[in-house]
């Protein structure tokens, strides 16, 4: 696989409901980071198959810390201020560097 896991933390202030707060790749592989009426989700692609695990309860306006966790065989975690708000299974991780 290309990486042993994927982490990327974050911390910010969300003012809108809707958007990307980081992407790499595309449909066929990547990854991505947003906001979905004002719930936060991490969203895969491996080999054009999609995905998504999201939070269950919407983002306030204060500050928050985001981690997404892509792990070697697929495991998905997103933490929240510290607390995992959403875990899913990807069918594995990315196998070359995103080009789409």
């Amino acid at each position: 696989s290309l990486w042993q896991s994927l982490q990327r933390q974050i911390s910010e202030t969300f003012a809108a409901a809707n958007g990307v707060i980081l992407a790499h790749g595309g449909d066929k592989s990547g990854y991505s980071v947003y906001l979905k009426d004002r719930k936060l989700a991490f969203a895969t692609c491996v080999r054009w198959k999609r995905t998504v695990v999201t939070a269950g309860e919407p983002l306030g306006e204060e500050p928050h810390q985001f981690e997404a966790f892509w792990q070697t065989d697929g495991a998905m975690h997103l933490k929240v201020d510290g607390k995992l708000v959403a875990k899913g299974r990807a069918p594995s991780a990315l196998q070359a560097e995103p080009g789409d």
